[in-house]
């Protein structure tokens, strides 16, 4: 209850120093944050059925007569069922604001740079739902292992990860599998029917109650050369370098420079250009998409998801910092992993897992 009146009033007082009644919010992150778990019907879309119209004097749940009975008895959370009104219009009818002039609301996009610099830090409770998700998707991960076999094809092993990631009540936007030959040409190699044979990359990007956590793991199916493992090094090291340096009060633009310097290290000086690097998770995939432009002063509270790559090789996991350290919440505990000393530090970081 004490989260989503904080969240509130903080909003308030938005609209306060605006000289205005209320805020109207209708994005899928905001309306998550503050409390409707599924503020949708297509899966995996940002696009919502719902309102909420803050105001100084209450709160209201605007909706059509399809959505509001679900709405209030399955996807808000108990804090916000307690606190809202709720207003219902047909289905086939526009619907208009008769309870305030809309002329003293303001839409969330003129306070969105406010609301996300809040939004971005995980209260306690947001910390425990982001640990229970990665959980969860730690344990997709290793379940899906038993189905990888040579001679299968992509879209079968992916089509596992979506099943497993249905069983938990998680909506996956991204469930892949891809094989080394499209690994090398491809950053985001959306599975096909190509056939898996030796090193094979599994990618996952999910959402629960709106909240977000990333994951990828590399399987080998045949004997792992010395370029695999140069390729595994180089991206290991850069992903040590960007946990190592999130660190509150960092500018998270100088945690991106830190990567290119590793990348160069490792002989893969350009490979920075040819994928993002991740950077701020949460309520939207990216809250931040690290670049040298990125003016994000690190705090704790925030959570994490990297994703360094070199061709055919990809390290992600997701994390929030908490006193300062980084918290795995996407820690795979029954796989294998490899020690790596980055700046005097040893992080124990998952390894190929050899099928």
């Amino acid at each position: 209850m004490v989260d989503t009146l904080n969240k509130i009033e903080y909003l308030k007082e938005l609209v306060k120093k605006r000289n205005k009644m209320g805020v109207v919010i209708k994005s899928f992150a905001n309306l998550s944050w503050l409390g409707i778990r599924r503020p949708h019907v297509l899966s995996v879309s940002e696009s919502t059925i719902v309102k909420l119209i803050i105001t100084l004097e209450g709160v209201f749940l605007i909706a059509n007569n399809i959505e509001m009975d679900r709405l209030l008895k399955e996807e808000l959370d108990e804090a916000l069922v307690k606190i809202v009104t709720p207003i219902t219009f047909m289905w086939y009818e526009d619907y208009k604001f008769p309870f305030v002039d809309q002329e003293l609301l303001i839409d969330e996009v003129e306070i969105e740079a406010e609301i996300k610099l809040r939004r971005m830090i995980l209260t306690e409770k947001e910390m425990l739902k982001a640990s229970v998700l990665g959980a969860d998707l730690a344990e997709i991960a290793e379940g899906v292992l038993p189905y990888i076999k040579k001679g299968m094809t992509e879209r079968d092993i992916s089509g596992m990860l979506y099943k497993l990631c249905v069983e938990r009540s998680i909506e996956a936007g991204l469930a892949l599998c891809a094989s080394s030959k499209r690994a090398l040409l491809y950053r985001h190699p959306i599975a096909t029917s190509e056939i898996i044979d030796d090193l094979v990359m599994i990618i996952l990007t999910v959402r629960r109650d709106g909240m977000y956590s990333c994951l990828s793991r590399m399987v080998a199916l045949d004997q792992v050369d010395e370029e695999v493992l140069r390729k595994r090094d180089a991206v290991l090291a850069v992903e040590c370098a960007y946990m190592k340096y999130s660190k509150e009060g960092m500018n998270i633009r100088d945690v991106f420079y830190k990567g290119q310097e590793v990348y160069r290290e490792y002989g893969f000086s350009d490979e920075w250009k040819n994928h993002h690097q991740g950077g701020i998770t949460g309520y939207l995939s990216r809250e931040d998409k690290m670049t040298g432009r990125s003016d994000i002063i690190i705090k704790n509270g925030m959570s994490f998801s990297y994703n360094p790559t070199v061709p055919a090789y990809k390290a992600e996991d997701t994390f929030y910092l908490k006193e300062n350290k980084p918290i795995l919440t996407t820690e795979t505990t029954n796989l294998p992993t490899v020690r790596v000393e980055f700046e005097g530090e040893i992080y124990q970081r998952p390894d190929i897992i050899r099928m």
